[in-house]
């Protein structure tokens, strides 16, 4: 019984510290919110009053021609497209050199996530031949 009673003390004694030094803790890591929090200055995207979109973020364009991205069946296949990536130090817009662009296989992926809204997908980039890049 004493034992018991010595176990249960430890445990409580061991909790109780943890959570102690979880809200004692000096060092606490801010959340980094990068999309509220740009690397560049204002300034980058300005040009001359110009509504051009324009972000600090890269921007992603997948071109499938007019085929639908297939998955929604639970089937596997994928139907190919084509990736463009824009990613400069200097603010990324659309009328910009983009980084680089490659052919890519696309379909839906998951199992119940496939009823909601927003879908997930599964993106493969591929070379020249067609083959995975790895």
């Amino acid at each position: 019984m004493k034992r018991k009673l010595f176990l249960f003390g430890l445990c409580f004694l061991i909790i109780a510290l943890a959570l102690t030094a979880q809200t004692v803790s000096p060092q606490r890591k801010a959340r980094v919110v990068q999309h509220r929090q740009t690397a560049v200055s204002p300034q980058v995207c300005e040009i001359n009053g110009s509504a051009e979109f324009c972000t600090h973020l890269p921007i992603l364009k997948l071109n499938t021609g007019t085929q639908a991205i297939p998955g929604e069946d639970h089937s596997h296949d994928r139907i190919l497209a084509e990736l463009t990536v824009w990613d400069g130090s200097q603010g990324n817009r659309l009328s910009d050199e983009p980084a680089f662009t490659t052919p890519a296989a696309i379909r839906y992926r998951g199992n119940s996530s496939l009823h909601f809204d927003k879908k997930s997908y599964s993106l493969v980039t591929l070379n020249d031949e067609g083959e995975k890049k790895k």
